[in-house]
């Protein structure tokens, strides 16, 4: 039964998506483009790139891109990675596609041309990208550079189909949930750190999840500290704090942390094995899952319902 509760069906999709999102190729983008680019950037910003992805870790990132950064006459630009979303064009009427914030480097060769680089790799290979000065301006490029902000995404095609995609989205904890129609109303959310309970990864890793491992977490109760802050993961007042603090919890997260400190105290006098332990903390999170995914369907029912969306066939 535990296992059972540990594979999750998806939420209802109202929205006739045919599969995730894929890299926008320059065929797909000259068909749109007319629609794509006033949504993304001002007549003033530079044209758009086809991008050539670099050959660092993209978990690196961030760390190469401010060593390019380094060159005297190097700038970053802000913008966005085109995806098309496929959806039932039938339905509704145009294609989707989404603008994921991102920034390259701007570099000018010996022969006087801007030259556009991105320091990390990506498996999709070549990709579209729009500079746009629209893209996070409640960001400056000091905080768009430090790794303490999460940047989002843009959502363009069928008015009725991007309300809905952004319900959807916001449902799906922290950086999903930074989703909006237009590139001004895209507000970043800070980066963070998610301090996982005891065999927490074991548990995550033996079932099948929709959400990633530190989002359950996160939408779980668990103590989260912001990017940055130095923080003891071991006092309890503080931990406390953090859960408390917690605004993408779906669900009470201090159970947890007195479960914990039970099991601690239980464990240093001897009345608790080690594998009963982890079975109660299994139980416990398996628990914590099955709320998460009934208030997380509940307030996706809700939203969708009160926009007037039909949930009665997804």
């Amino acid at each position: 039964m535990a296992q059972l509760l540990r594979t999750q069906s998806p939420l209802p999709n109202v929205l006739k998506g045919k599969g995730p999102p894929e890299r926008m190729s320059a065929k797909t983008f000259a068909k749109q483009k007319g629609a794509i680019l006033p949504r993304l950037r001002a007549r003033t910003d530079p044209p758009p790139r086809l991008m050539r992805p670099g050959t660092g870790d993209p978990e690196n990132w961030r760390k190469d891109l401010l060593v390019l950064l380094e060159r005297p006459d190097a700038v970053p630009v802000r913008g966005f990675r085109l995806y098309r979303l496929p959806v039932d064009t039938g339905y509704w009427g145009e294609p989707a596609w989404l603008g994921i914030a991102h920034v390259v480097v701007a570099t000018v060769s010996e022969s006087g041309n801007v030259v556009y680089v991105d320091p990390a790799a990506c498996e999709e290979g070549e990709y579209i990208f729009v500079p746009s000065d629209r893209m996070h301006t409640d960001l400056t490029t000091e905080q768009m550079l430090s790794g303490e902000w999460q940047m989002g995404r843009v959502v363009g095609g069928h008015p009725r189909f991007c309300e809905g995609f952004v319900i959807h989205e916001q449902a799906h904890g922290r950086q999903r949930s930074i989703i909006a129609s237009t590139p001004e109303d895209l507000v970043a959310k800070r980066s963070v750190f998610v301090r996982a309970m005891p065999h927490y990864k074991a548990w995550y890793q033996q079932g099948t999840h929709i959400n990633d491992l530190e989002v359950q977490a996160e939408m779980m109760g668990a103590a989260v500290f912001n990017m940055g802050v130095e923080v003891s993961e071991t006092d309890a007042l503080t931990v406390y704090q953090a859960i408390v603090n917690n605004t993408e919890a779906l669900i009470d997260g201090v159970e947890g942390l007195k479960l914990e400190l039970d099991v601690h105290t239980k464990l240093m006098s001897g009345e608790l094995r080690v594998d009963d332990a982890k079975q109660m903390f299994f139980d416990y999170f398996d628990s914590c899952a099955k709320r998460v995914r009934e208030e997380q369907t509940r307030r996706l029912l809700t939203k969708y319902e009160a926009s007037g969306f039909n949930t009665m066939y997804p």
